[in-house]
């Protein structure tokens, strides 16, 4: 008989994993990454009397990347490995499709997919957690909806340390930080428990203990402990002590946990961040235009000289002035300029912002400071400087498509029967509605794909010079299927136009 799974089992577990992060300094070098990419890059640095400037070209060159890398035009296509004689399976296959359009545009899935993007990029990798709210209203006779959140690498911890592959682990664990007392009215109102088994339910400190954070002592850990047991997912949720819902089966296959990393690391499951090891080039940018700005202030204003046996005193508080005992040439006041630093400090300066960002794989055309007289040219070299991340893109849309994956196995082990709306083909904007079981879905093969669009500022200029040469060449000639080709934003009222 397999033994009861206890909250310091799951404990010991986890201060494993957190054992591992620590090895490899994760927690300090995500945080020094946000703080560099945020603009906190002065930090820890005690020189009062320098100027403090920010020249975060990091920033600009991880903002390019996401929007190299994400797209809203997401497309979806589910069909089934082999249909049925009546179309049904084909039939379900788009009741997934048509679901998960809804998902994506209540939830703002694309800003959280951006959002994860983003952490990969800065922190090294990023997770996306899919979980079923009971509680949703949906205003039919059955409440709950599948949502979708992003989650930190440094609060998901892999049992296998060595593989970043989420379906091969062992168990897999989320941490979450919540406020006891929230936590001790959900305990009691969700899970069930005894006012004697909340009294277990306290704040801890020794959440990743080099992770800075206030109100610690009102905050409490909780773990999502989730494994496989019998080819089905299974989760426990627990504190340090207390284990506030039992083994429970999310009659899922696979773990409902998307996951990838910006550059992976063999043998380990964090990968690493593009920021890590440019630090120091925007540190050493800092420092020299801080130092140029220091010498400007100390040194840029003229100082006055003069005969103090023959002037008193003078004031001159931006040069400063300062007296001799001796004549000054004879004269009763002089001034004297320093020399200017060398040129050479700034060309240093732009030749390390370059090569830094050269080397990350961003030129001027890609970030744009070019001018755009020839967009096919501009377009040609977009396209040049971003092979560089086709292996981040192909990680990403395996990351969507895992997602998607996730969300529909919970949508088949939690919906149960629901009204859902199908478009009617050939009439836009117009649907039927149909009343279906998710769970009968479990059994179809289906095969997924996801084609994500591309997100250069410039195709949509390329898109309408394409299709104004087709129409041009009389290739094609149809007025309704030319409007209905032009990106919606570029033409609203399409609709009225082809009526």
């Amino acid at each position: 008989m397999k033994d009861k799974i206890t909250a310091e089992a799951i404990w010991k577990k986890r201060k494993a994993c957190v054992e591992y992060n620590q090895s490899i300094d994760l927690y300090d070098t995500v945080k020094e990454n946000e703080n560099f990419y945020v603009g906190k890059q002065w930090e820890g640095v005690n020189a009062p009397d320098l100027d403090k400037p920010i020249f975060n070209f990091l920033k600009r060159v991880v903002s390019y990347f996401v929007s190299m890398i994400c797209s809203d035009d997401i497309t979806i296509n589910i069909e089934p490995f082999k249909d049925d004689e009546n179309g049904t399976k084909s039939l379900y296959c788009q009741f997934f499709k048509e679901e998960i359009y809804a998902l994506f545009e209540r939830q703002k899935i694309p800003s959280k997919l951006r959002q994860a993007v983003r952490d990969c990029a800065v922190d090294g990798d990023a997770a996306m957690y899919t979980y079923f709210e009971p509680g949703f209203e949906t205003h039919q006779s059955i409440k709950g909806a599948v949502f979708v959140e992003n989650t930190e690498n440094t609060s998901i911890l892999f049992g296998n340390h060595s593989s970043s592959d989420v379906s091969k682990q062992p168990y897999i664990i989320i941490e979450q930080r919540r406020y006891v007392d929230s936590l001790k009215e959900e305990a009691k109102e969700l899970y069930k428990l005894t006012d004697e088994q909340i009294e277990n339910i306290h704040s801890d400190n020794d959440y990743q203990e080099n992770k800075e954070e206030k109100g610690t002592n009102q905050l409490c850990t909780v773990l999502f402990y989730f494994f496989k047991s019998k080819g089905s997912v299974h989760y426990v949720i627990s504190t340090k002590h207390l284990i506030l819902k039992e083994d429970t089966d999310l009659e899922i296959p696979d773990y409902p946990i998307s996951y990838f990393s910006w550059d992976k690391i063999k043998n380990s499951y964090h990968g690493q961040a593009v920021l890590t090891g440019m630090i120091p080039n925007q540190i050493y940018v800092n420092k020299l235009f801080a130092m140029c700005m220091l010498y400007t202030q100390r040194m840029g204003f003229p100082w006055t000289v003069f005969d103090r046996t023959k002037i008193e005193q003078v004031t001159n508080k931006i040069g400063q002035a300062f007296g001799t005992n001796p004549d000054v040439a004879n004269k009763l006041m002089d001034f004297y300029k320093a020399p200017d630093f060398s040129s050479q400090i700034l060309n240093l300066i732009d030749i390390v912002i370059n090569y830094t960002r050269d080397f990350m794989g961003a030129n001027d055309a890609s970030l744009g400071n070019v001018k755009p007289d020839n967009t096919s040219a501009i377009i040609a070299v977009q396209e040049a400087s971003s092979i560089p991340l086709q292996m981040q893109k192909q990680a990403y849309n395996q990351f969507v498509e895992d997602t998607i994956r996730n969300m529909i196995d919970m949508m088949c082990a939690t919906y149960g029967t629901r009204e859902v709306r199908m478009p009617v083909h050939g009439q836009k904007g117009v649907y039927e509605y149909m009343t279906i079981d998710f769970s009968e879905l479990k059994g179809i093969n289906y095969s997924l794909s996801i084609d994500i669009g591309s997100s250069s500022p410039y195709d949509e200029n390329s898109r309408m010079q394409t299709l104004g040469n087709l129409w041009d060449r009389k290739i094609l000639d149809d007025a309704a299927v030319f409007v209905d080709s032009i990106p919606d934003k570029l033409l609203p009222n399409k609709d009225e136009i082809i009526k």
